[in-house]
């Protein structure tokens, strides 16, 4: 299995020292360029050969970010409902959330989480290190929005 553990914009200035704004920054635009190509329903063969690879940095710079915005998770949230008529959205979201589900569920089992969340699909993994308690407020985050999905429907 072939696995990614990459700086996502290497040897750019604005992103040397990733501070909470940055990251914050970085994630927004991910975001956005996310939003912008796979909102719409429509056949879209460039969305359709990115979506796997964007959702992937998308969720790798939030994992490792450690962003506790409730306003950024919003935002995140309301795009996966517009994003999840999409087969590879679902997938990505499932595989996140399963590597979550493993922490927490490691955690309440031997009270210890690891520091490193492996996800991802296809013979390619993503590495990203996150503190212990973004991963239970992650979990959370991720968790409640599918559920919500599910209620929507």
């Amino acid at each position: 299995m072939k696995t990614i553990a990459f700086e996502l914009i290497p040897n750019c200035p604005l992103f040397a020292e990733k501070t909470s704004e940055t990251w914050d920054l970085m994630v927004r635009l991910l975001l956005g360029i996310t939003d912008s190509l796979l909102w719409n329903d429509k056949q879209n063969y460039l969305a359709d050969d990115l979506t796997e690879n964007l959702l992937y940095t998308l969720f790798y710079s939030f994992l490792q970010s450690g962003i506790c915005c409730d306003d950024l998770w919003k935002k995140f949230s309301s795009c996966f409902k517009l994003w999840c008529h999409r087969v590879k959205t679902v997938l990505a979201w499932g595989s996140v959330l399963l590597a979550l589900t493993t922490q927490v569920a490691d955690y309440l089992v031997n009270e210890t989480i690891t520091d490193c969340i492996v996800f991802g699909m296809h013979s390619v993994e993503y590495r990203a290190i996150m503190d212990s308690k973004f991963v239970k407020y992650t979990w959370i985050r991720i968790s409640s929005t599918a559920l919500q999905l599910l209620k929507f429907n």
